[in-house]
């Protein structure tokens, strides 16, 4: 709600797009909130209704396609740029305290401020705003304002590092792991793009692709979210196999 004001005071044309997962009872209240702020100053307001008869694997995993496979149709047919989110500087931190914890490959450290999901190019203007600041940003300039309940529980991982962690986190260790991040994502930019340098013929003898430097910063970005033995047994393969195809998002091998 705080963007939504923010982007309101812009002066610049934006629609509002609003899902209801019906997973708890303040839901249709926060819907309704948002659409009487459209209402209010005339704001196309779009809807989409979760269906969770329709899915049935991880429901984190399941409702981040589905809202963002919405989005994607609304900027379609509205011919609309790019998709707003209000991710902040806390989600950032969650989310690498989340990276480390599962210790995945990842193709970024904590959020991007801009990158193409399900064909929507979404853009987070507010990563450098902690949560406190829109709350305050809210009350300061008296707009309405829903509280997901389901936060205070610990059942999902990312509320248990929120309130174990993030929340307790002092200043100066905020900022330190600010710096951390932005020196890791750096450090993998610097990696890929040496692996990059070697990876610019369409294929390679077995003894080249072996000295490929950082070919494990390379892999993470184009097959995101498996484990470091995974990349490792992914090279294995390829070096000993006869027949072996692996597919990521751009590239095979």
């Amino acid at each position: 709600m705080a963007l939504f004001d923010m982007v309101r005071k812009m002066n610049v044309y934006f629609e509002v797009g609003h899902v209801n997962y019906h997973k708890r009872d303040s839901a249709d209240d926060d819907e309704q909130i948002v659409s009487n702020y459209c209402k209010k100053y005339g704001v196309v307001f779009h809807l989409h209704d979760y269906d969770g008869e329709k899915h049935h694997g991880n429901f984190q995993a399941e409702a981040r396609k589905d809202r963002y496979t919405f989005f994607a149709k609304v900027c379609e047919n509205r011919k609309l740029d790019y998709v707003l989110t209000g991710h902040q500087e806390d989600d950032l931190l969650e989310t690498y305290l989340m990276q480390k914890n599962k210790k995945l490959g990842v193709s970024y450290y904590g959020i991007k401020e801009e990158n193409v999901l399900y064909n929507a190019c979404v853009f987070r203007p507010l990563l450098s705003f902690r949560k406190e600041d829109l709350l305050n940003y809210c009350l300061n300039h008296q707009i309405d304002f829903g509280i997901d309940e389901s936060n205070n529980s610990d059942i999902y991982k990312r509320n248990a590092i929120r309130h174990q962690y993030v929340e307790k986190m002092s200043e100066k260790k905020r900022e330190a792991l600010l710096r951390e991040i932005d020196r890791k994502n750096k450090q993998k930019e610097e990696h890929y793009l040496k692996a990059l340098a070697h990876l610019n013929k369409e294929s390679y003898s077995l003894s080249s692709f072996k000295k490929i430097p950082y070919l494990n910063e390379y892999l993470s970005i184009h097959f995101p979210h498996h484990s470091l033995s995974y990349y490792k047994e992914m090279k294995r393969q390829l070096l000993e196999s006869k027949r072996v195809l692996f597919e990521g998002k751009d590239v095979c091998f």
